[in-house]
């Protein structure tokens, strides 16, 4: 019995490069057998034949086992002459670039499988997922997307949108907070604002953006500069307090040329001297009374 016979696309996942090609060697007699039968060699004959990863470039080669190789390293599968087509070389191409299963519908669309298209969406974005195979798009496959990446949460369909899948998304990723503001304003909660910016304070200016400024609070304004200083810039200045100012500087004493700017706030030595120390070009910012002391320090310090 021949090794094609005891092929099951079930088996692609453990087999090495060698038992690939085995599959597909030619008849020992013909001569190009002694050429291919080492396998470094083939490699080194890949490289020579497919130029740019691209089939396009072979010519008297189009053998099976070249074609296998050449998919294995990245080569497109819509470039395989039909006559060396096969389901077993479509699910080569699947495992070691799921997107390939878009050239395999377009080229050879008889050996899609159910099974391929879910092995294929294991490892495809959300985004290919709908466009491709909707009626692979369930509930627990959006959440699986999301708790990957939180920014899939945009392609998730209407109908399977809910409150935890809000919620996954800007824990994920707090920049999601636009998506689903976008999509699902009536499931933004002060717990799902506050998960956004626990995972990255960018989210305030993102949630500004999306015109969530009515969901902001004191609280979350803090938990964003206690992160990065210069968040502060994205926050209305009706939350910018003195307190607010003196977090950020905290984090970041470069805000102090946002602080000068506001009339309202305070400025100390202290704060001016730890601003220049921190970054020299911060002299500029400082309060005029205080420019020529933290200059002659700055100097001493040279």
């Amino acid at each position: 019995m021949s090794l094609t016979q005891n092929f099951t696309p079930s088996l692609v996942p453990s087999l090495s490069l060698e038992d690939i090609a085995a599959l597909y060697l030619l008849d020992p007699d013909e001569p190009l057998y002694t050429k291919i039968r080492n396998f470094k060699y083939d490699c080194l004959l890949f490289d020579v034949l497919f130029k740019d990863k691209d089939l396009f470039y072979v010519n008297k080669y189009k053998i099976k086992l070249l074609c296998f190789i050449a998919v294995k390293n990245g080569g497109s599968i819509r470039n395989v002459p039909l006559k060396y087509m096969s389901i077993e070389l479509c699910w080569i191409a699947v495992k070691f670039n799921s997107r390939s299963i878009g050239d395999i519908m377009i080229v050879a669309p008889e050996f899609v499988t159910y099974e391929m298209r879910c092995a294929a969406s294991a490892s495809l974005p959300l985004e290919f997922i709908v466009e491709l195979f909707p009626e692979l798009v369930t509930y627990e496959l959006c959440l699986t997307k999301i708790r990957k990446c939180g920014l899939n949460f945009r392609y998730v369909p209407d109908e399977l949108i809910t409150s935890e899948l809000c919620y996954e998304a800007v824990k994920n990723c707090g920049e999601a907070i636009y998506d689903v503001a976008t999509k699902a304003r009536h499931f933004v909660t002060k717990d799902v604002c506050r998960a956004a910016i626990d995972n990255s304070s960018y989210a305030i200016e993102t949630m500004v953006a999306a015109s969530l400024k009515d969901m902001l609070n004191i609280e979350l304004c803090e938990r964003a500069v206690s992160k990065r200083g210069d968040a502060i810039n994205c926050i209305p200045k009706y939350y910018r307090t003195q307190g607010l100012y003196y977090l950020a500087f905290k984090n970041d004493p470069n805000v102090i040329k946002c602080m000068v700017e506001d009339s309202r706030i305070p400025i100390t030595l202290k704060m001016a001297r730890i601003a220049v120390r921190y970054n020299n070009k911060n002299l500029k910012h400082v309060p005029k009374k205080f420019k020529r002391r933290c200059y002659y320090e700055l100097d001493d310090k040279k």
